[in-house]
């Protein structure tokens, strides 16, 4: 039988066409790849339960939320990573936060865009901070601002459910230039406006870095996270624009905290709480945690079914929680996450002289602008579907004015851990401030402290503190001004 020997071309055909076979097969396989990678576990040596999300598909070209969040906050947008958009792979991106957003709260993003050479940079910052005598760090105390927020605290500074924290932090807000601020930064609230404290006599790179690097940064990130986050809710939620968020966002409040841990011996009744058990203020919390082998399971979050599980570093990724406003927002559907911080043990073995220093840790605070009125979506969206939210959330979270809830916060982080405090018929609440040596009014104190005061008349306050002074007409006529008390 004769047989025809194939031509050039129809080999080259015939080459071509198992080439793209092949392509296609392996596309598919990529393609099964990816979304069984959206949503992971950690491995099991790690011991914890917390997700892991690709965000890496939000990194789109377009990137204008992103690029708004950094340029509004008044920080460059060159460090801002951009690729090219493919819709399909961001709404299952959304999808896959939102799912760890609702059931845990609490999740690792990776691929997210933030260069590790950048993370580790503001670990060496931080580093070189903290190790700074003790004298240099008190010289921008927060008890030198008006707001008592901006600034260095010392170890046992802080102070979580009535007990010392074992930290020491620098605290960094956004600056608000008085003489030139937006008439709604800050309204309500002018102690919290102003310019951070840094060490700029000593260490003169810290303040240019965290502002112009690692911020902007950190501000993309949330952006395209809160981007992914309306992906995902969409239709069930009755969000139909994915930069439904944006405008809340714009002239984002973030918050920078530069936190060391000492160790400490936890046998001690006391002092193993580095920070105590609470939930964030705002969106999103972004973590930069120390990769270091011995304080893997200082971070702990609490799952809904009330287990409290470590969240360990892991290379390549950063943890995100959900905050208070995002829980109010979405009715309870996001879970604001319990978390806390145990101090790490000064008697680990095989400690290192890198361990004695303590656990290093970054938190940034992803919020919404200060004057952002936060109502949750139940109240203003049609097709919101509210099956699965918790409590009948409609009657659970009212609209919330951020800067409001901030400053409720902030004045309780620094009371004392036994506080003096006198509830004032009809309904004035006061403490003791150690600062100013006598009885000032509290109004942004929780309401949790009334079940814990005295109550007393005015005329006998007066007897105990000759010094007190009625203050309530000019806190009924400027509220803010009130922090400036604490």
């Amino acid at each position: 039988m004769l047989r025809v020997r194939p031509s050039r071309q129809q080999l080259l055909r015939r080459a071509g066409s198992s080439r793209r076979h092949v392509s296609r097969r392996a596309s598919r396989e990529r393609a099964g790849a990816t979304r069984r990678s959206l949503v992971s576990n950690v491995p099991e040596n790690s011991r914890t339960l917390v997700p892991v999300v690709d965000v890496g598909a939000l990194l789109d070209d377009h990137g204008t939320c992103a690029v708004r969040a950094a340029r509004a906050a008044d920080c460059s947008a060159d460090h801002i990573v951009c690729r090219r958009k493919d819709e399909e792979a961001q709404r299952r991106a959304g999808e896959a936060l939102f799912h760890a957003a609702s059931q845990v709260g609490l999740f690792y993003v990776i691929h997210h865009g933030v260069p590790e050479r950048l993370l580790a940079l503001a670990r060496e910052h931080a580093t070189r901070f903290f190790d700074l005598p003790l004298a240099a760090k008190q010289r921008i105390s927060v008890r030198h601002c008006a707001s008592h927020a901006r600034g260095f605290q010392q170890v046992g500074e802080n102070v979580t459910q009535g007990r010392h924290d074992q930290h020491e932090a620098l605290d960094a807000y956004r600056e608000i230039d008085t003489a030139h601020r937006h008439p709604t930064d800050c309204a309500g609230g002018e102690p919290m406006a102003g310019l951070n404290q840094w060490p700029a006599e000593l260490l003169p790179q810290i303040r240019e870095f965290f502002h112009f690097e690692y911020v902007p940064a950190m501000l993309s990130l949330g952006a395209r996270v809160m981007h992914g986050l309306a992906l995902g809710m969409g239709s069930r939620m009755g969000i139909h624009d994915a930069r439904f968020f944006e405008p809340y966002f714009d002239r984002s409040f973030w918050v920078l905290r530069l936190i060391r841990y000492p160790p400490v011996c936890r046998s001690m009744d006391g002092h193993d709480q580095g920070c105590g058990e609470h939930t964030d203020y705002g969106m999103l919390t972004i973590l930069n945690q120390e990769p270091t082998s011995h304080h893997q399971e200082c971070l702990e979050a609490q799952l809904s079914s009330g287990q409290w599980v470590a969240v360990p570093p892991i290379p390549g990724a950063l943890a995100v929680n959900v905050g208070d406003m995002l829980e109010v927002w979405t009715g309870g559907r996001l879970r604001a996450t319990p978390h806390r911080v145990r101090a790490p043990e000064i008697t680990s073995p095989g400690k290192t002289a890198e361990d004695a220093k303590g656990r290093l840790s970054i938190p940034f605070f992803f919020e919404p602008n200060f004057d952002a009125v936060i109502v949750p979506l139940h109240m203003n969206m049609t097709g919101y579907d509210d099956s699965a939210s918790v409590q009948d959330s409609k009657c659970v979270f009212k609209p919330i004015r951020y800067g409001d809830h901030l400053m409720r916060k902030i004045a309780t982080n620094f009371a004392s851990a036994d506080p003096l405090a006198i509830h004032v018929e009809p309904g004035m609440l006061l403490y003791y401030s150690s600062r100013h040596k006598r009885f000032v009014r509290a109004p942004w104190l929780e309401h949790s402290w009334l079940a814990r005061c005295t109550k007393m008349t005015f005329d006998e306050v007066h007897n105990l503190d000759a010094s007190f002074v009625d203050t309530s007409q000019r806190h009924q006529t400027n509220p803010g001004k009130a922090a400036d008390e604490n």
